[in-house]
């Protein structure tokens, strides 16, 4: 715990604030290729055209490059290359992601 509070890692802030060791939430990282219907849009377009998929499903923010912007809004637009950083129920994530055909998934925190 002392290391927690001194050296706190984001992994860690995020598992005790999203109750992500319970297995109830997951965070997960998907790359936006090309050919993704999200390429080139913002989050409040993709969101109001698919919003039944993306259900209780959150963007903690999106990586560009060696930028990440954490909590973006809704006018943030997301381009291939980027990386959407997302939170929800773990089925909830892999059906929003599997089923849109978002992109690559890079990795899990559960």
């Amino acid at each position: 715990m002392a290391s927690f509070v001194l050296r706190p890692r984001v992994t860690d802030i995020a598992a005790e604030f999203l109750d992500l060791r319970s297995g109830n939430r997951t965070i997960e990282e998907h790359a936006i290729t090309r050919e993704s219907p999200f390429a080139g849009r913002t989050i409040r377009d993709i969101d109001a055209q698919h919003r039944e998929l993306l259900r209780d499903v959150s963007v903690l923010g999106i990586a560009r490059g060696d930028q990440v912007s954490f909590v973006p809004t809704g006018s943030a637009q997301i381009d291939a290359g980027d990386v959407l950083i997302l939170v929800g129920r773990p089925g909830n994530v892999a059906r929003a992601m599997s089923a849109s055909g978002v992109g690559v998934s890079m990795a899990s925190a559960t």
